[in-house]
């Protein structure tokens, strides 16, 4: 779920967050957030169409791909399926063929814009601005 006027929608939210040096996360926002998108689902005939959770697409800096790739196979289960690279970006696809647990994809942009960059520049994620889980994709019904 993104979205993308959420600081507008909660001014007093965004300048406590702001303001507070010791930022602790917590679900108050995305729960206020979700109940609107629940409601809004039903009224548009929306619930109910989505299944399984088919794959998780998560983006890593170039040079922590590797070991990011390294501790998927080391603790999930998955193993690596297939590999793929061009001149954009690298994609490691990692599958658990025992289980019905979603796949993987670990992939790293080697060129191009990050459409979330402005969403990565705060103090604990700076660091790592191209870190972070983009998407999830459900099979639709």
């Amino acid at each position: 779920m993104i979205i993308p006027n959420l600081w507008n929608m909660h001014l007093a939210h965004k300048e406590k967050s702001l303001t507070n040096k010791n930022f602790l996360n917590d679900d108050e926002l995305l729960k206020i957030e979700a109940k609107k998108i629940k409601e809004n689902r039903v009224k548009l005939e929306l619930h109910g169409i989505v299944g399984d959770l088919q794959f998780v697409l998560i983006n890593t800096e170039l040079h922590t791909q590797e070991d990011t790739l390294k501790d998927f196979l080391k603790y999930t289960g998955h193993d690596l399926y297939a590999a793929m690279e061009n001149e954009c970006e690298k994609i490691f696809i990692l599958k658990n063929t025992t289980t019905s647990s979603a796949d993987f994809l670990i992939k790293a942009r080697k060129k191009g814009k990050n459409p979330y960059l402005d969403f990565n520049t705060h103090p604990k994620t700076k660091h790592l601005p191209n870190t972070r889980i983009e998407a999830f994709v459900f099979k639709c019904r």
